[in-house]
């Protein structure tokens, strides 16, 4: 069965649950839809939680719709996942306005799955984030983002300054563009994200595109990724200040340059294709193993 099949038919399991009790919901399972659920909003859902702890763990469940929340923000909840119907059927959008203003903000202790989030819009000079993550770490997986219209897009912002728990993302799909700089990912502070199975697409003719930006002592762990940053100032993997990456089995373009290290930061890659320029400046450690160019050069220890 492929993986398309498997996903509908784990959005129809809660159907399934539905005739197991009887025609009555699960308790702590709460139903977001254009009509008949229990709320039309996913923000009035999760915000009408109160009580959720370890031992009373939530579901707010969304089914198949277009949600547009507007200038407002699915603010995530200790112990709340919140899970759609699948990428293709369940999206929440909204265009808040103001510095790092998004459509979802993290929380530790909670999933988002199964769902699509765009964000388009925001204030002329300021950041617009499609889902922020400040000192918290959710587990995000089976998402597809979207975020434009800003004058700095960014698809997730991880910004750990406490190093707690990490944020993890697994099979997320990214794509951002239209500003006048573009992010896929931001992690800083101390932020140690464990990135698996990211696509990460960044489109601007003439604008500084990151794919993966580093920075303030971040060291995300990063897996089997595809991450293209094109344009004349496309960068794949961008590292400063500190930061720390480690990749493996990866596929990796910039415009510019794959990789990009700043003074006292750092990267290590192994089985992995780097497909443009890399820019190492003194100070920085940078090492390799079979790792090959785009026309399937073996690149040495230090990545050249």
């Amino acid at each position: 069965m492929g993986i398309r099949k498997l996903r509908k038919v784990a959005a129809l399991s809660v159907l399934l649950l539905f005739c197991l009790c009887g025609g009555a919901w699960a308790q702590n399972v709460i139903f977001v839809a254009p009509e008949g659920g229990d709320f039309t909003s996913p923000v009035a859902a999760v915000s009408a939680i109160t009580d959720a702890s370890e031992d009373n763990p939530y579901l707010v469940k969304i089914l198949p719709g277009v949600y547009d929340i507007g200038s407002c923000c699915v603010v995530m909840k200790p112990y709340v996942d919140i899970e759609g119907s699948g990428e293709e059927v369940t999206t929440i959008k909204g265009n808040a306005e103001g510095s790092l203003r998004c459509v979802v903000k993290g929380t530790d202790h909670a999933g988002l799955r199964s769902l699509t989030v765009i964000k388009n819009g925001g204030l002329e000079g300021e950041d617009s984030s499609a889902i922020v993550n400040v000192d918290a770490g959710p587990t995000i997986a089976h998402v597809t983002i979207f975020a434009s219209g800003g004058s700095n897009n960014m698809a997730v912002y991880n910004d750990d300054a406490e190093g707690s728990n990490p944020t993890i993302m697994d099979d997320v799909a990214i794509w951002v563009g239209e500003g006048i700089t573009n992010y896929g990912i931001i992690n800083k502070g101390y932020s140690a994200p464990v990135l698996r199975e990211i696509i990460i697409r960044i489109n601007g003719d003439n604008t500084p595109n990151f794919g993966i930006f580093n920075k303030d002592y971040a060291s995300p762990v990063i897996s089997d990724a595809y991450i293209n940053a094109w344009g004349l100032y496309g960068v794949g993997i961008h590292n400063r200040e500190h930061a720390s990456a480690e990749v493996s089995e990866a596929e990796i373009y910039g415009g510019r340059y794959a990789l990009s290290l700043n003074k006292s930061s750092s990267i290590f890659v192994k089985h992995s294709e780097l497909d443009g320029q890399n820019r190492f400046a003194p100070g920085t450690v940078h090492r390799c193993a079979s790792v090959f160019d785009e026309n399937f050069h073996e690149l040495n220890l230090y990545c050249k």
